[in-house]
């Protein structure tokens, strides 16, 4: 069994199995969401939308993905520090609409 070590931030959920040869990347503040909150632009594309609300409303993001984890997903691009996925979508999620954020 090979050992890694990690320094810095880790996320305590993070679970990382390995097969003999495989590697792992890393990158510095990588932002990881749910699966489930993805709309995919088309079946294996590492690009896809989210709804993040601001200010009252929903509106979707363009992000792109750099990898994935069984019901997590690695940003890569288009989500800022702060911005307020949301991960329950369903037919009535639309651009705009308003929306209010659970605490």
């Amino acid at each position: 069994m090979a050992q890694f070590t990690v320094t810095g931030d880790v996320d305590p959920f993070l679970h990382i199995s390995l097969k003999s040869g495989e590697k792992i990347y890393c990158e510095a503040n990588a932002m990881v969401i749910p699966r489930d909150c993805l709309i995919p632009e088309t079946e294996e594309s590492d690009t896809a939308g989210v709804y993040v609300a601001k200010e009252g409303k929903a509106h979707r993001v363009p992000i792109k993905i750099g990898g994935s984890q069984n019901d997590r997903v690695w940003v890569k691009q288009g989500l800022s520090e702060g911005d307020l996925v949301i991960t329950e979508i369903g037919p009535s999620l639309k651009e705009g609409v308003s929306v209010r954020v659970a605490k």
